[in-house]
């Protein structure tokens, strides 16, 4: 027995024997504990329905690990080890694991939430984080869509369980909503009626909740309507571009160039004069500085009133309605007569990345764009006049181009000269001191502008 007392009492690294077999004592039971604990965790998961096998597979693996860094610690306290300090070591190691992958535990929490949850499940089209697409993959750092196109899009689930999810298969229907833009002259009760008319040509609308059109803003240059109707989530896409297309072709801004009162029978009046009604009366109370509007015949982004307040500042961000606007209004130059019968006349608008305004213009600079569209037309209450482009350049800010007050003269002359030189393109549109001339200009970049010069090629007058 003495002996057997001294081998127990024998050290083995600075660690008794007794010491060791208690260790090894503790961390046998700790292991039967382990396996018990989850062994009855994995019943108590089992009968949860709501919990799918992923998830309870994550949950499990979670709560050994746990069991497993406790059972260590138990260890380490029976053979002697300080284990606050071994704890303080791994909460500080827990803290930097934590702090570098705080993203991909934000998306494994999120993971976990959308697993529990079920807003969605595999094969469902949703909405999400601005995206619509199929559910085709859910795991515990991102979820992936498939768009209509067949784009692969991860959303990472951090982001997805915090944000708003439409769920268009429990839904059982989907909203199609385009946004349409008529004339300030054609009807609201035309105009509603006639896309009530394209709704009801596209196959897969339902007629519960009922199709609706609402004027929803004033523009500009025109008056905006919503069009409202609904689909099953099958149906979507196949009625969002039929409906697209219908309203294409629907009878939206009203029978332009109806002929006036006092237009003799049988008299034909030009196609160009026919292509819009202005009523300028309405403009003029909204803003008595309208005085025309610019319409180009194939270019449909530039079709807006013109202004004139006498100076170069006023319209520059600032809409028809006097609101602030970055787009601003399309002006005219403010040492210009605004009756558009200067020899040289000129007309800014900004260059808008969406080519609203003038920002269509930079097209000219494409081959085959001038062909197409070397025509628009002004309209004022007087009178409409035709224009013909001839040149178009880019210029520095302080160019001669931006110069006014001509008379129909040889100095005239030999400034129409330099502008069919400088042009992009010689299009053979002659232009002499005789002329009408009116230059449109937007920015162009890096300290330049982009002028457009159109000669008048014809006019008629209101009325006649």
């Amino acid at each position: 027995m003495k002996e057997l007392s001294e081998i127990i009492s024998h050290s083995i690294g600075g660690y008794s024997i007794a010491n060791i077999l208690s260790a090894i004592l503790t961390l046998l039971v700790c292991l039967v504990v382990v396996r018990l604990v989850m062994k009855l965790f994995s019943r108590l998961l089992s009968r949860a329905s709501r919990i799918s096998d992923r998830l309870q597979k994550i949950i499990l693996s979670c709560l050994k690990v746990l069991l497993y860094v406790l059972t260590a610690i138990i260890t380490a306290e029976s053979l002697g080890i300080n284990t606050a300090s071994l704890t303080a070591i791994m909460s500080v190691l827990t803290l930097g694991v934590t702090l570098a992958a705080e993203d991909i535990l934000g998306n494994v929490a999120g993971g976990l939430v959308i697993l529990s949850s079920h807003p969605f499940g595999i094969g469902d089209t949703i909405e999400a984080g601005g995206t619509v697409g199929t559910v085709r993959e859910i795991s515990l750092n991102h979820t992936k869509l498939e768009t209509a196109d067949g784009q692969i899009v991860l959303q990472p689930n951090r982001a997805l369980s915090s944000s708003k999810i439409i769920n268009y298969t429990t839904l059982g229907r989907r909203r199609v909503v385009h946004t349409v833009t008529a004339s300030y002259d054609a009807p609201t009760d035309t105009v509603k009626a006639a896309c009530m008319d394209a709704v009801r040509t596209v196959p897969g609308v339902l007629s519960d909740p009922v199709p609706e059109v609402y004027l929803t803003s004033y523009g500009a240059s025109s008056i905006e309507y919503a069009v409202r109707c609904w689909t099953s989530v099958e149906d979507y896409w196949n009625a969002y571009y039929t409906l697209n297309e219908a309203l294409r072709d629907a009878y939206v801004a009203g029978q332009p160039g109806a002929a006036s009162d006092d237009q003799e029978e049988g008299e034909e009046l030009p196609a160009w004069y026919e292509a819009l009604q202005v009523d300028f009366e309405t403009l003029k109370e909204a803003n008595p500085d309208v005085i025309g509007w610019i319409y180009f015949d194939n270019i449909e982004q530039i079709n807006y009133p013109i202004l004139y307040s006498g100076d170069d500042e006023t319209y520059l961000h600032t809409d028809l309605y006097g609101n602030a606007s970055k787009s601003g209004c399309i002006f005219m130059e403010g040492n210009n007569v605004p009756d558009f019968n200067d020899c040289h006349t000129i007309l800014y608008g900004h260059n808008m990345k969406n080519g609203s305004m003038f920002g269509s213009l930079k097209q000219y600079k494409n081959d085959g764009f001038y062909e197409k569209n070397a025509y628009f037309t002004v309209f004022t209450e007087d009178a409409a006049y035709r224009y013909q482009i001839f040149a178009y350049s880019d210029v520095p800010e302080d160019s001669d181009v931006y110069t006014t007050g001509y008379l129909p003269d040889e100095t005239f002359d030999g400034f129409l000269t330099e502008l069919l030189k400088s042009s992009y393109k010689d299009t053979g549109v002659a232009v002499g001191k005789d002329d009408k001339v009116l230059t449109l200009s937007t920015c162009s970049g890096d300290g330049l502008r982009f002028v457009v010069h159109a000669v008048r090629v014809d006019e008629h007058e209101s009325g006649m």
